[in-house]
């Protein structure tokens, strides 16, 4: 995170269950996790001058997303990003997609609107060791925002409910 820089919110629930040595058991934790930022500088300098000319950008030096906001779950070991859109320059993208805690991953980046005439999608698939790239269409609709957000809330509000339960009532009890 040495090239990240902007004012950040987040709102995270975690649940899981600790072994006796204090370690997390992976299979067990459910999260909901909610970021928001304003005025975000995610690349260094030379990445963004090397990807403003590639991509041509309008403002060469104007490296910085306004506004984004991303939620993601956690549950059976998946991390799931919900579709979640943001503009830089000329450019207009929509995100989602999963990965596996092993670190499998599937995402979908559709560019809705840039220079080129038309929406095109890039889906990236693997892991990041190795990992394939290829060009189609775009999956993302600009509905879809509000409609995974349901899910999202809904996932949090029972994350939520179980740990109240778990103070409420003890461990062994809110198990059950």
């Amino acid at each position: 995170m040495q090239n990240f820089a902007g004012t950040v919110n987040a709102d995270v629930a975690v649940t899981t269950d600790i072994s006796p040595q204090m370690d997390i058991e992976i299979p067990t934790l459910r999260a909901a996790i909610k970021i928001e930022g304003d005025s975000l500088v995610l690349l260094d300098a030379d990445t963004f001058k090397m990807l403003s000319k590639w991509l041509f950008f309008k403002n060469k030096k104007h490296n910085m997303i306004d506004h984004m906001a991303v939620e993601v779950t956690v549950e059976n070991s998946v991390l799931e990003i919900y579709p979640f859109m943001f503009d830089i320059d000329r450019y207009r993208l929509g995100v989602m997609g999963s990965n596996d805690l092993a670190m499998n991953m599937n995402y979908h980046v559709s560019v809705l609107k840039s220079p080129v005439p038309f929406k095109f999608g890039i889906n990236i698939k693997g892991t990041p060791d190795d990992f394939k790239i290829r060009l189609g269409g775009a999956k993302f609709k600009d509905n879809m925002v509000g409609e995974r957000q349901a899910i999202a809330d809904n996932t949090r509000v029972n994350i939520v409910q179980q740990i109240d339960n778990v103070f409420r009532r003890g461990i062994a009890k809110a198990r059950r």
